[in-house]
């Protein structure tokens, strides 16, 4: 059962195996990839975490095995599964310098997926955020609904 419509996109997909908190193998990732198709996700953007001291992955990795995973599913005859690569991005000292440098991994029309400390957002976020535009990218926040700090309680006002 097709639980999305034919053009659906899953942005936000931690399908490459062992470079996150996703899959550790390729037969994982294949697993898990049948299954998301089963629910009607055949194009997704896997978005491996970036995270200084954590998940040091890079741009370079993450195509390397976005490729690798590509080459997979052609060899299980599941070439109707569309990924391409990008990347999840903790607003850390890293981000500041990949943007700095302009070397942030970006999808659809410009898209930069991010997520920040869940208590305690950094003090330049706000400038983070206008460095973005004036590059010309838009930030999208990975699970905003984590995102207490953002929210404010009516009851309190």
């Amino acid at each position: 059962i097709d639980a999305f419509p034919n053009d659906f996109v899953d942005v936000h997909s931690h399908v490459l195996p062992n470079l996150d908190d996703g899959p550790s193998t390729i037969d994982e990732s294949i697993l898990l990839l049948d299954r998301l198709k089963s629910y009607g996700i055949r194009k997704m953007i896997c978005t491996p975490h970036i995270m200084e001291g954590i998940w040091e992955n890079t741009s370079d990795l993450i195509n390397v095995r976005t490729q690798q995973m590509r080459h997979q599913l052609k060899l299980s005859n599941a070439e109707d599964i569309a990924i391409k690569a990008a990347a999840e991005y903790m607003v850390d000292d890293n981000f500041r310098a990949l943007l700095a440098r302009n070397e942030l991994m970006t999808f659809g029309d410009n898209l930069v997926l991010i997520e920040i400390h869940f208590f305690s957002p950094p003090l330049d976020l706000y400038e983070l955020l206008f460095q973005l535009r004036l590059m010309n990218s838009w930030p999208v926040i990975a699970g905003p609904e984590r995102y207490r700090v953002f929210f404010v309680n009516s009851a309190e006002i």
